[in-house]
């Protein structure tokens, strides 16, 4: 204990330098707090495991994307995150509603409680106008590194071409 890395993970709130205020809602493993993302395991049965979906705070962007064009209930919104591959290996409902609280307090989402007809009460999420600016800020932030990959693979690429 007295880490300072948070409750509830075990390897606490991330210290991702992403853009806006929303820094560390996302799950995931230990990683060099100041890189901006976790490195891959380099060798090993676990390389091909590793994922561009660890990227501290990835998972609360893509909350953030999953709420865009309309709100949603959160085991709709797992089910998202799990179908598009945004999901850490075990996700789990509980940690999903840790992290939209934590953008709740954030102020960049919104909940509501709603029902169905007779079916029960759950908690409908919706962005705000700053979740929005976070998320403009997530896809600025994601094409620069799609940009640094890109280079890296075409510098990689010619390096093999000449042996």
């Amino acid at each position: 204990m007295g880490s300072g890395r948070g409750r509830g993970h075990p390897h606490g709130p991330g210290r991702f330098a992403g853009p806006g205020p929303y820094d560390g809602w996302g799950v995931h493993g230990p990683h060099d707090q100041e890189s901006a993302f976790p490195p891959g395991p380099p060798f090993g049965p676990d390389r091909g495991q590793w994922a561009w979906s660890r990227i501290p705070g990835l998972l609360g962007a893509s909350l953030l994307l999953a709420l865009r064009d309309r709100p949603a209930h959160g085991y709709n919104l797992l089910a998202w995150v799990q179908d598009h591959g945004f999901a850490p290996d075990g996700l789990n409902a509980g940690t999903l509603y840790r992290v939209l609280r934590r953008m709740e307090e954030a102020g960049l989402v919104e909940s509501e409680w709603a029902s169905e007809g007779s079916g029960p009460f759950r908690r409908d999420y919706r962005l705000t106008s700053e979740g929005r600016a976070a998320l403009q800020g997530w896809a600025a932030r994601l094409s620069d590194l799609d940009s640094a990959i890109r280079k890296f693979l075409d510098l990689y690429g010619s390096t093999q071409e000449g042996k």
